[in-house]
């Protein structure tokens, strides 16, 4: 069963004396403290304005984050995007976010749930009526995988190379402090370039990448892996202080990716399983495995706080 909280701007909130941007919406039992933290995690940049005809055109911002809790790691899901205009005619965001528990950390990893959970219709995208709390959502059934094939098929459409999937997951193995970047505009499907990347991946790595679709600095307190930049919005200002970071910029024709085992894996739509750490180059060395999942080691690097 999944927590709940939806934020957005209404004219009165679900706690007493609270409106604008506010919860509406949220399960019953969660936290105050908990609610607080996925109030912070809704914000959101637009790009078009009311008066401009692109408006519904604004990006979807999907997100896996890892929040620590107690002692305990937690893994949200959530889509913001443009709702429409709020009660008063200005430009309105809604923020849905699902807070799992352990047994909805499904094995087909959160960019599949993420599009399982949007296909359902489970996402709210318009907030109407009163502020009211939730019963808990049962998620454990989204077990279905929206990609047939472990070939990064989209990633070849958009690129000319396939190969290119295979740099996201290089640069999650080989740093957990370094993020990887994807410039991009309208009209990409980045939740579908992570799906993808997430099929080269086995099932134990998944859930600890995080990652944003439509990446601004308002999250830099937070943990992504993987971060998508709309080209010419703040976010792209960040990727100049991560000068040695995988970049990879969908808004220009590329060349195709490096040759190394990680493209050639992702070429062949092969598994890429992380064996161990080499600890004087930070490189990960690699067995690409069809059946069996090699056993992991401790590589050093701590998966709590933000980036630096």
């Amino acid at each position: 069963m999944a927590y709940e909280l939806i934020f957005t701007s209404a004219v009165r909130g679900l706690r007493s004396n609270t409106r604008g941007f506010c919860t509406v919406a949220a399960t019953a039992g969660l936290s105050r403290a908990l609610m607080m933290k996925l109030e912070m995690l809704s914000s959101y940049e637009f790009i078009y304005n009311l008066s401009d005809s692109r408006v519904n055109q604004n990006p979807v911002n999907y997100l896996h984050t890892i929040l620590s809790e107690g002692g305990k790691k937690l893994h949200v899901l959530s889509r913001i995007g443009f709702s429409g205009t709020d009660y008063s005619g200005r430009i309105n965001k809604l923020a849905h976010h699902f807070l799992l528990l352990d047994e909805e950390l499904l094995p087909i990893g959160p960019a599949e749930m993420l599009r399982a959970i949007e296909n359902r219709g489970l996402f709210r995208t318009k907030w109407e009526g009163e502020p009211k709390e939730l019963s808990f959502t049962i998620l454990t059934d989204l077990t279905e995988n929206s990609i047939s094939s472990t070939l990064p098929q989209y990633w070849q459409q958009l690129t000319g190379d396939a190969g290119w999937a295979g740099m996201l997951v290089k640069a999650f193995y080989s740093s957990q402090t370094k993020p990887a970047f994807i410039l991009y505009r309208n009209n990409i499907d980045i939740l579908r370039l992570y799906q993808e990347a997430m099929m080269l991946m086995p099932d134990i790595e998944r859930w600890s990448v995080g990652f944003s679709t439509y990446y601004s600095p308002a999250f830099s307190n937070y943990k992504y892996n993987w971060r998508a930049v709309f080209k010419g919005t703040s976010g792209e200002k960040e990727t100049l202080l991560y000068p040695d970071a995988v970049k990879i910029d969908l808004t220009k024709s590329l060349p195709p990716a490096p040759e190394d085992e990680y493209t050639m894996a992702a070429r062949a739509g092969n598994t890429i399983y992380r064996k161990q750490i080499n600890k004087d180059q930070g490189e990960p060395l690699l067995v690409m495995q069809e059946e069996s999942v090699p056993e992991l080691i401790d590589d050093g690097v701590s998966d709590e706080g933000p980036y630096n």
